[in-house]
């Protein structure tokens, strides 16, 4: 079996913690758990000009570490962000730190203990499908502009050009309701007319 392959079938689901939806491996149980099955592992931070950060023109930053074990190095970088996942322009030294020892777990994910933490944090978040609103709030919504209408002229131009697209996709029901507050207003109108 390869280290790969002994490293990956590792369970370190008892030392992942949840902050702000996201699943985190602490770097001590990491490096704990690498050392007892590779203890000639090693690492190394990377240095840009002397410094263990690399620094963007727009002040954001990364960091890159390098773990070896069984002479297999494997590199990871990480931009240094904020508790809300947020890169952070001119980190403080503990934003750098903190990243660089996330850095570091990902590094030995790529090794493949706790590799299954990462599945899918590359996949584009969906966006939510819009919420659609309930049968009561249709009707309270058609309800309130077509009474707040003063006009017969006012009541048919919002009838026509907003509330039937509104409810064109609506239940047979729902919308029979709505052309009753129409109608309805409509005999009102009519009726303070005559």
């Amino acid at each position: 079996m390869s280290k790969f392959t002994e490293l990956y079938k590792i369970d370190v689901n008892k030392d992942v913690e949840k902050k702000n939806g996201f699943n985190y491996l602490s770097w001590t149980y990491a490096w704990k758990t690498l050392q007892s099955h590779a203890p000639e592992a090693t690492y190394e931070v990377t240095r840009f000009n002397g410094l263990p950060v690399c620094f963007f023109p727009d002040g954001s930053a990364q960091v890159e570490v390098t773990v070896t074990v069984d002479g297999v190095a494997r590199t990871m970088w990480l931009a240094v962000t904020d508790f809300k996942n947020q890169a952070v322009k001119n980190p403080s030294s503990v934003d750098i730190a903190n990243s660089t020892m996330r850095c570091f777990v990902k590094a030995i994910a790529m090794h493949g203990l706790g590799l299954y933490i990462y599945a899918g944090e590359d996949i584009p978040q969906m966006p939510a499908e819009p919420k659609q609103p309930s049968y009561d709030d249709v009707l309270q919504r058609v309800d309130k502009a077509i009474n707040a209408c003063d006009n017969i002229e006012a009541v048919e131009t919002l009838w026509t050009s907003k509330m039937i697209p509104y409810i064109k996709d609506m239940s047979s029901d729902l919308k029979d309701k709505c052309e009753m507050i129409y109608t309805n207003k409509r005999n009102e109108i009519n009726g303070s007319v005559g």
